[in-house]
């Protein structure tokens, strides 16, 4: 929040964080350095953080593509190092929370919200998880750690309301 004297809340924000990835609600990424954190733009009026997802080992980051301009435009796969995703939201409307990972050598599964997904080999798979219209903790079990081709990488994280789909891991241009 920001103090009455202090004038109109900010809109643009750097965020370096190694543990967690904080998402705004209509968030903008503007640049996203893996190195060095990303800033992101969010619409005018008190800004609203819509998640918080802790990594406890800080995934290593695969592939940047770079614009023209040597920008990152956007961050690739990411190698899962520990057997569990987890985090919260604050969402004022009901969703969909949804993880796209890209199969890996071998058959692996994943566990959320009571049902348990298999992700094929060599294919792309989306577990999804209804979310309610309020501060939710959420958790995705994983049965592998580890990074390479042999296991899943993580494509996307996304919080699909109606018709608004909203990128949790905060790639650029999204």
């Amino acid at each position: 929040t920001v103090g009455l004297g202090c004038g109109s809340p900010p809109t643009r924000f750097r965020l370096d964080d190694p543990v967690a990835k904080l998402t705004f609600a209509g968030q903008r990424v503007v640049v996203n350095n893996p190195g060095g954190g990303r800033i992101v733009e969010v619409p005018g009026g008190a800004p609203r953080l819509v998640s918080l997802i802790f990594d406890q080992c800080s995934p290593r980051l695969k592939r940047v593509d770079l614009g023209g301009d040597g920008v990152p435009r956007r961050v690739g796969p990411i190698s899962i190092c520990a057997p569990v995703i987890r985090g919260n939201l604050w969402v004022d409307r009901p969703g969909r929370l949804e993880l796209r990972f890209s199969g890996g050598q071998a058959a692996q599964q994943v566990a959320a919200g009571g049902q348990v997904t298999a992700i094929p080999p060599g294919r792309d798979t989306t577990v999804k998880i209804d979310v309610p219209a309020r501060p939710t903790a959420f958790e995705f079990q994983l049965d592998w750690q580890g990074g390479g081709p042999q296991f899943p990488e993580l494509q996307a994280i996304d919080l699909v309301q109606g018709t608004t789909r909203q990128d949790l891991l905060g790639r650029a241009g999204a």
